[in-house]
C-alpha cells in the first residue's frame, strides 16, 4: 500500500466512551436528502454521530453520544504554537502562543499586540481556558477547521455555513524572523469540514461536496452528495479509489473512479 498520511483532525466532540462498530451493523441505503422519509429519525435528532479511520488497513467505525461543532485545535512550530478556536456562528480566531513573551511579533508585516488578559463569551470560557491567563497574539479571524503540514509547508483550512453563509478557504502559514506571512491558497463556496493529505493531493470534504485537489486545483468529483445537516466529521482514505466520511446516522464511501457515492446507515435507526 502506498504511504498514507492521514491527517487527525476528528472534528466531533465525543463523549469519554467511544463505541467501536462493526461493518455488519450498517445496511447500504440512499444517501439521506432533506424532507425524505428518513429525516425524522436522523442522528441530528437521536445526536448519534459516526467517525471513519484506517487501522491496520481496514476501515474503523466508532460511535459517539453526541455531535458537535469543533472546540479547539493546535500545532505546534518552532517559537511556540498555533491554537486555533472555531465558535460556529460565533466566529473563531488563530491564535499564537510565544515561548518567548518579550520579542516583538508581527503578522503580514504589522506589530501584533500580545494579549495577556483574555475574555470571551460564557459559552467557550472552558474551550478557550487555555488563553486566560498565557500571552498570545491574533493571527488571524475564521472559524478554523484544521492545522496541517503538506509538503513541507504549513497550512489551515477555515470555513463556515450558518444562514446566508456557506464559504471557507485554506491558507499557507509561514513563520520566519518572528513574522507570519498569510497566503489563500483556495476559495471554497461550500464551507470546507475535513480534509486529508494522500499522494501530494488533498481530499476535501464540505458541507455538501467532495474534492482532490492536485497543484492548487479543485477537481469536483461530487456535488450535493446528501441533506444539508449531516455534517461530515471525519474522512478516512483506503487508496486513490476509496475513501470513506463518517457523519450522523452512519457513513459514506466515496469511488473517486465511478464518481458515485454509498451510503451507510446504521442498523438501530
Amino acid at each position: 500500500m502506498k504511504k498514507l498520511l492521514l491527517l487527525a483532525f476528528l472534528f466531533i466532540s465525543v463523549s469519554t466512551y467511544a463505541q467501536v462498530c462493526p461493518v455488519s451493523d450498517f445496511t447500504e441505503t440512499p444517501a439521506p436528502q432533506v424532507n425524505s422519509p428518513v429525516w425524522p429519525k436522523s442522528g441530528w435528532e437521536t445526536h448519534q454521530a459516526f467517525s471513519v479511520s484506517i487501522i491496520d488497513g481496514k476501515l474503523q467505525i466508532k460511535k459517539s453520544n453526541f455531535i458537535s461543532d469543533p472546540d479547539t485545535v493546535s500545532y505546534n512550530i518552532p517559537g511556540g504554537q498555533l491554537f486555533a478556536h472555531d465558535g460556529g456562528e460565533w466566529g473563531g480566531d488563530l491564535y499564537f502562543i510565544p515561548n518567548d513573551t518579550t520579542s516583538n511579533l508581527y503578522v503580514d508585516g504589522k506589530k501584533a499586540a500580545l494579549i495577556k488578559k483574555f475574555f470571551t463569551l460564557n459559552a467557550f470560557k472552558k474551550t478557550l481556558k487555555k488563553l486566560y491567563d498565557t500571552p498570545h497574539i491574533n493571527v488571524m479571524g475564521g472559524n478554523i477547521r484544521c492545522i496541517f503540514s503538506y509538503k513541507d509547508s504549513l497550512f489551515f483550512m477555515e470555513g463556515l455555513a450558518h444562514m446566508g453563509i456557506n464559504q471557507g478557504a485554506i491558507y499557507k502559514i509561514q513563520f520566519q524572523n518572528n513574522n507570519f506571512q498569510i497566503e489563500k491558497m483556495l476559495d471554497f463556496d461550500d464551507a470546507p469540514r475535513i480534509i486529508s493529505v494522500y499522494n501530494k493531493q488533498l481530499c476535501v470534504v464540505t458541507m455538501k461536496r467532495f474534492y482532490i485537489i492536485k497543484n492548487w486545483k479543485k477537481d469536483l468529483i461530487l456535488n450535493n452528495i446528501w441533506g444539508y445537516g449531516f455534517y461530515p466529521n471525519s474522512i478516512a482514505v483506503l487508496d486513490s479509489r476509496n475513501i470513506y466520511v463518517g457523519t450522523i446516522d452512519g457513513y459514506a464511501k466515496i469511488d473517486v473512479k465511478t464518481k458515485r457515492l454509498t451510503f451507510y446507515k446504521y442498523k438501530d435507526y
